[in-house]
């Protein structure tokens, strides 16, 4: 086979491989209809041949361009929007490298510590960065991973870089390889501070709302909505002659018929 003929059946399939997947684009439906007619004005000159045969080329890269566009906008978009919700959950990822122990942060980890970004840490370094009582607990936990491929998910405190202590949830599992073998141990950080905060603010409250009642003189219970006690104070148990231990879940009803 002649080179030209060679060169010419490569660039009739890239045209026809250009229409089936162009057909809805007027772009390139223009170009090609333009190479057509210079070549129908021009025949047999050169010029209408290096017009149709240009079109044909820059309609199959076009649509090459195209394809591969939108996948890597999506790539981007994908990772734009997992950092956006990382940075509202207050969470962040973080891996460590087995046998070495190299240890990754996310951006969202270095920022829970209020650290700047960019810094290796060691092992022994992670683990320092906890509270000292949680240390033991985090580390044991850790290992076992490590060993046995058991995963993890606990609350701790951590010490941040301006030396405030900080409430954080530590999710760890561990990732094998082809052979089952553990070649690593990747997972979560979250930063809970504020959730764990109103907890605390919500049961002082309670506790509060409690040593208040028991010191009224009125007796007084609280029912939830489907009429089961949840709160009895000690005058209520008196005019009761029940102790609140035996009434709390229990139906006011079946109770007292």
């Amino acid at each position: 086979m002649r080179p030209g003929h060679t060169i010419a059946g490569k660039v009739f399939r890239s045209l026809v491989t250009a229409l089936r997947q162009c057909a809805a684009d007027r772009f390139s439906a223009g170009l090609l209809a333009g190479g057509i007619s210079a070549l129908v004005l021009t025949w047999p000159a050169l010029p209408g041949w290096l017009w149709f045969i240009g079109a044909a080329l820059f309609i199959a890269w076009r649509h090459r361009y195209d394809v591969a566009w939108p996948r890597q906008y999506a790539v981007y978009g994908n990772q734009a929007l997992l950092e956006m919700a990382g940075k509202a959950a207050k969470l962040g990822g973080w891996v460590v490298h087995l046998p070495e122990r190299r240890i990754e942060w996310s951006d969202e980890t270095w920022e829970i510590h209020g650290r700047p970004n960019g810094k290796t840490v060691t092992l022994e370094e992670g683990i320092n960065y906890f509270a000292p009582e949680w240390r033991d607990m985090i580390l044991q936990n850790f290992e076992t991973c490590v060993a046995t491929g058991l995963p993890y998910d606990i609350e701790v405190e951590i010490i941040d870089a301006t030396g405030r202590r900080k409430w954080v949830r530590a999710i760890g599992v561990a990732i094998r390889d082809d052979m089952g073998r553990i070649v690593r141990i990747q997972g979560a950080l979250q930063d809970i501070d504020e959730h764990k905060r109103l907890e605390s603010t919500a049961r002082d409250l309670e506790r509060r709302f409690a040593d208040s009642m028991d010191n009224i003189s009125d007796a007084f219970f609280q029912l939830d909505q489907n009429w089961r006690f949840i709160y009895l104070n000690r005058q209520a148990e008196l005019l009761l002659k029940r102790q609140r231990s035996t009434l709390i879940g229990r139906l006011i009803w079946q109770e007292f018929p």
